[in-house]
């Protein structure tokens, strides 16, 4: 007669790895994604550099007004919001993606979560 083996089975580190709460795994290249998602939300560095940024709002300020000057604690704070949004905007949309099981976000993703957002926008 064959004896079992009463040891448990070693699980090797990739499924390990993979395995979440509730047996569910993520999708397949989703937990990089997660890793970088997290690893953003935890700094509190900015993504987008300031000179490009601050260009960018002195050429939408001249727009309605010459001669505009802006405290650099002013478009720290916009740069801010901004960065906010788009964050907030893309998680979303990441979301959207990842409920018709999809990787790749695409522009039908954010359409949505804008219109979601925005029921009532008087552009429409």
């Amino acid at each position: 007669m064959k004896e079992k083996n009463k040891e448990p089975m070693k699980r090797n580190r990739k499924e390990t790895m993979i395995m979440v709460l509730d047996n569910k795994r993520y999708m397949k290249g989703s937990k990089y994604m997660y890793r970088t998602l997290k690893h953003f939300q935890n700094t509190t560095a900015l993504l987008v550099p300031k000179l490009p940024f601050s260009r960018l709002v002195r050429e939408i300020a001249q727009q309605y007004h010459r001669d505009l000057r802006m405290t650099a604690a002013s478009l720290e704070c916009l740069q801010e919001a901004a960065e906010h949004y788009v964050v907030d905007l893309l998680s979303d949309a990441q979301r959207c993606a990842h409920h018709a099981k999809r990787q790749t976000v695409r522009p039908v993703d954010v359409q949505l979560v804008l219109e979601l957002r925005n029921p009532n926008d008087p552009g429409k």
